[in-house]
């Protein structure tokens, strides 16, 4: 293992978010990736939405 492997650390961000609040993480093209809380537990999810013509 190499100094650098030896000092690298990963640091979680935390967003503390209250009873089904959403929280927008990133947005690529015309989908986004979204936290919400839903009583008390952590869900991820993408929605990606489609173009009317």
């Amino acid at each position: 293992m190499d100094e650098e492997e030896k000092t690298f650390k990963i640091d979680p961000i935390y967003e503390k978010l209250a009873p089904n609040e959403v929280l927008i993480i990133s947005k690529e093209k015309n989908c986004v990736t979204y936290a919400t809380n839903e009583n008390g537990k952590l869900i991820l999810r993408k929605a990606c939405f489609t173009e009317d013509e």
